[in-house]
């Protein structure tokens, strides 16, 4: 089985400010530290699921956000600036699932992140 996951950072666990998706910024790194423990929890699902080849499309930004150091056998990850198909970069018609982590509202959406958040 061959698995698609895409992950931006808008939408990762924790993180609710736009502080937080500004590359360079302290909370930056801090939030890109919970998106690699996000992506980390997803590749070993679509794993544990059955997954023999899994692609990892870095989403947020320019696509320099996501670690490459941590990456089994069978994972790889599309990457850079500037992509083709955009967050989608790296998908084909080959894929027989497809994981959207960390999304987001639309591009430009007013307070679509907002300091409102509950922890469970």
């Amino acid at each position: 089985m061959k698995v698609f996951i895409s992950v931006d950072l808008e939408g990762i666990s924790g993180v609710y400010s736009e502080a937080q998706t500004a590359v360079g910024t302290r909370e930056y790194q801090v939030a890109r530290g919970t998106c690699r423990a996000d992506m980390e929890a997803a590749v070993e699902g679509a794993l544990a699921a059955g997954a023999t080849e899994v692609v990892i499309s870095d989403g947020h930004e320019h696509g320099s956000n996501l670690p490459f150091d941590w990456m089994p056998a069978g994972v790889s990850l599309a990457s850079g600036s500037p992509a083709p198909l955009s967050m989608m970069h790296g998908v084909d018609g080959g894929f027989d699932a497809a994981l959207l982590v960390g999304y987001h509202a639309r591009a430009g959406t007013t307070a679509a992140i907002s300091g409102a958040h509950l922890l469970v």
